[in-house]
């Protein structure tokens, strides 16, 4: 976008306009109007909606030809009324698809001014739309590459609104074309501006000129994201400078601009710190999820004439696609015989998408059971069920409705023939002369038989003579009228009941037409209530079996815990039982006991008591085979060290087990018994 280009709006404007649109051809010529389009809504609206209006006009359809046009960034939406206006989109004309417009020459390229007609002040507009697919304008192809010409005439009462609408039209198709980066002149062939072409622009004599022109700025880039989130960042936006030619001025200013943005301060982690509880483990909520409905008006369904539905829609942008588009907006759908609109309100201004239905298909989402595609001229979107616990399948519902709205519900459109018109309006004004005329041809007459009533004198008998013939000529062409007026009144009443036995007939077949689409909506309910029927009673069975099942998982599981209660307890016994190993067994490693309690027996009844008092004490429930060793009086000692001293004082036991290896020094023999004595370094 370049400076001059219009800035950003949801809407531009808005107006009553006349229009027809139709496929050129070869012997399409005319460059004035032949048809308008006729609303039809124009006879069924009330009374009372002619006594508002706004800036915009009256809010009342002025004639049976007239629509109400609004210009957005991207298309020309076309309403029927402007009573609940967001329902009445009838028609749209995509900007993308208009013929390229040169910069140089603004009514050069696929918008051209017609001038005044009779019906208004006119423009044409020139389109291209695809063969198949949707067109999005990129710098490689601006325009359908195939696809079949389309010429709109555009008409507005006065000439300050044509003007209007024809130059936002124009200006919002050259932001577009600048967009990618296209510029065009009247008699160069559409080129791409690169940097190369603006840096060395052509020389003199290939221009064919040798005024000078003055340099000036492009945009390159326009302004970037903040560098900061808060607390104050910069945005920076890059221009490029052409160069002037022959000595013209050189560009002003500088080529990167900046400004300051998101001057708001950052949070600071004490004021964090004071949100969050300062004691105690954070508790995380279930998050509590409740959707509510675009809108507070109810949704409504007028078989062929108006659906509402709530959708999360996805649009298709060039480059990105759908899937990778991060914009998924929930919006109301609206869908009338003639189209499709997508708003996320009850505005105008919040538009987000215009189908044609009658250039638009219908798809369903590939891997998303619950999303289908509308695929146009110019737009294609992605709409997906926005509540997933509706008992209703959102697919097939508008699946159904959109192909019944699209086929069986589709009219022709009424037009209003120009040159009918006009024969009508000089046989009018013909009709005035030519009454006009007759009634100067009877002035006249009588003024000469005045005249010559009052020149040539007659008598009385001539007079009442005279005046007796005209009588009767009066009474008998009274006769002729009456009898004239009575076969008048008969064909006018023949003609009265052949038009109400037509009408009645119409009526008839109406009828008809109605009983057979009510028998057929009658069975589709029919078929969708037996469906739900079905539907409940699955639910109810599988509800039943569900509760059985979970009536078996629950005992299953009560005997779970049960048998692991049990496993737990024997378990247990065994962790305390090795418990007990453990401590008895750190005991013994840890022990450190009396040494004197060691000694080599001798045969002497005391050595004997004492031998037999210690292996009891600390033997009897070791195993026999322990406690025998500990009797056996030739390793006792050892068994006794062994006892008193554990793993953990290896070294004492050495000491013991010396002890034990040295011989009895050997004294009185009748001094009493044995004593060990440690020995003497």
């Amino acid at each position: 976008m370049t400076s001059g280009d219009l800035p950003d709006a949801a809407i531009y404007y808005q107006a009553w306009i006349k229009y027809f649109n139709f496929v050129k051809s070869s012997e399409t010529k005319s460059k004035k109007p032949k048809y308008f389009f006729k609303n039809d809504v124009y006879k069924k609206q009330p009374s009372h909606s002619g006594n508002k209006d706004d800036q915009h006009g009256s809010f009342a359809i002025p004639t049976e030809t007239s629509f109400f046009g609004i210009v957005y960034e991207d298309k020309l939406n076309i309403l029927s009324s402007r009573e609940t206006a967001f329902l009445r989109v009838i028609d749209s004309l995509s900007l993308d698809l208009i013929h390229d417009i040169p910069d140089d020459s603004h009514l050069k390229g696929g918008v051209r001014d017609l001038g005044k007609f009779s019906e208004g002040y006119c423009f044409e507009v020139i389109t291209k739309e695809p063969v198949s697919g949707t067109f999005q304008m990129t710098e490689k192809e601006t325009v359908p590459s195939k696809g079949s010409e389309k010429t709109w005439y555009i008409c507005a009462e006065a000439e300050e609104v044509k003007t209007k609408l024809m130059n936002l039209i124009i200006q919002l198709r050259l932001k577009k074309q600048h967009k990618v980066g296209l510029w065009l002149k009247k008699n160069n062939p559409p080129k791409q501006q690169t940097i190369s072409s603006i840096i060395s622009p052509p020389s003199n004599e290939e221009s064919g000129s040798k005024n000078s022109t003055d340099g000036y700025w492009i945009l390159l880039q326009d302004w970037s994201s903040c560098s900061k989130k808060c607390g104050g960042g910069i945005q920076y936006q890059q221009l490029l400078c052409v160069p002037p030619k022959n000595g013209g001025k050189a560009c002003k200013g500088e080529a990167l601009r900046s400004k300051p943005c998101n001057h708001q301060p950052c949070p600071s982690v004490k004021e964090a710190s004071e949100v969050l509880p300062k004691h105690g483990k954070e508790n995380v909520a279930k998050p509590i999820i409740k959707l509510m409905p675009i809108s507070s008006r109810p949704l409504r369904y007028d078989k062929c004439h108006l659906k509402e539905g709530d959708a999360i829609f996805t649009k298709n942008k060039a480059g990105v696609g759908i899937d990778n588009n991060p914009n998924k907006i929930p919006a109301r759908v609206v869908m009338n015989d003639k189209t499709v609109s997508v708003y996320t309100d009850d505005t105008l201004a919040t538009e987000l998408g215009t189908f044609v239905i009658e250039k638009t298909t219908f798809k369903i989402s590939e891997g998303k059971a619950h999303c289908f595609l509308l695929t146009s001229e110019s737009i294609e979107g992605e709409f997906c069920n926005i509540d997933n616990n509706s008992k209703i399948n959102f697919v097939d519902e508008w699946n159904y409705d959109f192909n019944l709205f699209k086929i069986q519900c589709r009219t022709e459109r009424s037009v209003v023939n120009l040159n009918d018109k006009e024969e009508k309006e000089l046989q009018d004004e013909l009709q005035k002369k030519i009454d006009g005329a007759k009634l100067e041809v009877i002035k006249e007459r009588t003024r000469k038989i005045q005249q010559k009533v009052q020149e040539t004198p007659v008598n009385k008998a001539e007079k009442l003579q005279e005046t007796a013939m005209l009588a009767m000529k009066k009474e008998l062409a009274i006769d002729d009228l009456l009898q004239k007026e009575e076969l008048e009144r008969e064909d006018m009443e023949t003609k009265a009941l052949k038009q109400q036995l037509e009408s009645e007939k119409k009526k008839d077949e109406c009828l008809i037409k109605s009983i057979k689409e009510k028998e057929l909506e009658d069975q589709y309910n029919l078929s969708r209530a037996q469906q739900d029927k079905e539907m409940s009673e699955l639910r109810e069975q599988a509800k039943q079996q569900i509760l059985q099942k979970r009536k078996q998982v629950k005992m299953k599981i009560i005997q779970m815990r049960k048998r692991a209660e049990r496993k737990k307890k024997i378990l247990s016994n065994e962790l305390q039982s090795l418990r007990s190993q453990v401590a008895t067994q750190l005991n013994h490693v840890s022990k450190e006991g009396n040494m004197d309690l060691c000694f080599k027996p001798t045969n002497s009844e005391e050595d004997k008591k004492k031998l037999l008092k210690y292996c009891k004490n600390n033997f009897m429930d070791s195993s026999p085979v322990k406690f025998n060793e500990c009797l056996a009086e030739p390793s006792f000692c050892y068994v006794c060290c062994e006892s008193e001293f554990g793993d953990m004082h290896v070294k004492k036991r050495d000491q013991c087990y010396d002890k034990c290896d040295e011989v009895p020094k050997k004294g009185n023999e009748h001094s009493g018994s044995w004593q060990w004595v440690e020995p003497v370094n």
